[in-house]
């Protein structure tokens, strides 16, 4: 790709950022309810990842869900209504607040804590590129590299062990830790024996190196075993060839709209051992569901320049 295509990328970008900032705006000021109904239809529509139309079918609606690094809460929200509730972690105060007034206008089963989750109890240092703000992390061993140069602030935010909460019932964990996840999983392992909830976990190397390593070694100890997914199919964790499934020269940045070109699979489900059917029905359910309306999306185990379709029902709600 030449520079003049990839700075006429970043500008085209950067102007649909601005128009829809302007346009959130207005549609806040003058219809918040409207604003946060909007919001929310978006976000259940989000089909950045495939593993966002498996999480709801790893759910149980008689148990708790949570979602740890919640960020826009796209998981918050599509799986909320597929368990008793949803409790949601986010550390960045103004997040937080964003998700909060999102359950409050809408109504959705959301319970949010504006704290970071560890394997243990203190404050912490957030570190975040304001130009890719998901990528915040407590993680110090992630250098937290940008090759386009964000600018970089960080804060001090509360920081607690998942089994501080004394969780009982639950039943789904998702968590985006940018490189903290062994962390994370230490301090909620009480609540992990507890309930043998299924589990979705974002691990990377470049924001930890071994970590894929050190959470699969960790969960098997529990009594858990890793897969990920690749062309929509269900592949045992052995198979994860990182060259191969997860090359940084695939991802794409904030200045490209996070564009990828090529495979990447960065998300994991863990599941009790002997659950790997689960896994397979729910893959199966959302690969095989007739469409009414196909859209398209790019998911962690699909390359980026091949499209995908997305269920969604006769009424336009995704599955």
């Amino acid at each position: 790709m030449s520079s003049d295509t990839k700075a006429a990328r970043s500008w085209h970008a950067s102007s649909r950022s601005q128009l829809k900032c302007i346009a959130s705006h207005i549609t806040k000021t003058l219809w918040p309810r409207l604003f946060w109904e909007l919001k929310a239809r978006g976000l259940r529509r989000d089909f950045s990842e495939y593993e966002l139309r498996v999480a709801p079918f790893l759910c149980d609606m008689r148990k708790i869900s949570v979602d740890i690094g919640a960020d826009r809460a796209s998981y918050s929200v599509n799986i909320c209504n597929h368990s008793a509730n949803c409790i949601a972690f986010e550390p960045r105060p103004a997040q937080a607040a964003m998700i909060r007034d999102l359950a409050i206008a809408t109504g959705l089963r959301i319970e949010v804590e504006a704290v970071a989750l560890s394997n243990s109890a203190g404050l912490a240092r957030l570190r975040i590129l304001t130009k890719d703000p998901g990528r915040s992390t407590i993680e110090s061993a992630n250098a937290l590299e940008d090759p386009n140069r964000s600018p970089q602030t960080s804060m001090r935010v509360p920081k607690l062990r998942l089994d501080d909460y004394e969780l009982r019932e639950v039943g789904f964990i998702k968590i985006d830790g940018e490189g903290h996840e062994l962390a994370v999983l230490q301090g909620a392992q009480q609540t992990i024996r507890a309930s043998l909830p299924n589990l979705l976990v974002e691990i990377e190397e470049r924001h930890r190196a071994g970590a894929i390593g050190d959470v699969s070694a960790f969960l098997t100890y529990l009594g858990y075993e890793g897969f990920f997914i690749l062309d929509g199919k269900v592949l045992p964790l052995a198979q994860f060839d990182k060259s191969v499934h997860q090359d940084p020269a695939n991802i794409g940045s904030w200045k490209e709209g996070w564009e990828r070109r090529g495979v990447y699979v960065n998300n994991f489900f863990f599941l009790p051992a002997g659950s790997a059917g689960v896994l397979s029905r729910a893959v199966s359910s959302v690969n095989s569901e007739a469409p009414s309306v196909k859209r398209e999306y790019r998911c962690s185990g699909v390359p980026g320049n091949i499209p995908v379709s997305v269920i969604s029902t006769p009424n336009g709600r995704a599955i």
